[in-house]
């Protein structure tokens, strides 16, 4: 899979890029919306890890703007957040199809992205993964 890496946590950004690659998957990175835009244009994006809180606009944004026919309809996005308390309601509508908290490990995020590779995308309400 192609995913696309949208932080602007340099460091958080290179870790799920390495976790990523080393699952086998090609990671790309963009640090703001333009240069995230940018990316998914120039390559077939398969799923976007999408950080909530970015300098400039934020994963709602970045998510509707996608999903205004840059990724293709099968590409899977996923807010990654440190916020505790997002609107399910707004993800959904933006087209984000799962919200993860940080901090996340290493084995959620390749759990996750390997059940995703199993299950064809499916138009659905956002889903919040939220640890109990």
């Amino acid at each position: 899979m192609t995913i696309l890496v949208v932080d602007d946590d340099v460091d958080f950004a290179s870790s799920m890029a390495t976790v990523l690659e080393d699952e086998g998957h090609r990671a790309l990175i963009a640090n703001d919306a333009d240069h995230s835009l940018d990316l998914a244009r120039a390559h077939r994006v398969d799923a976007v890890l999408l950080d909530l809180i970015l300098p400039d606009v934020d994963g709602f944004e970045i998510a509707r703007r996608l999903r205004d026919g840059v990724v293709a309809a099968s590409s899977i996005i996923i807010l990654i957040t440190g916020v505790t308390s997002v609107a399910v309601a707004t993800a959904d509508a933006a087209g984000i199809d799962f919200i993860l908290h940080k901090p996340i490990s290493a084995a959620e995020l390749t759990g996750l992205i390997r059940h995703l590779q199993k299950s064809p995308r499916k138009v659905s309400p956002t889903r919040d993964l939220q640890r109990s």
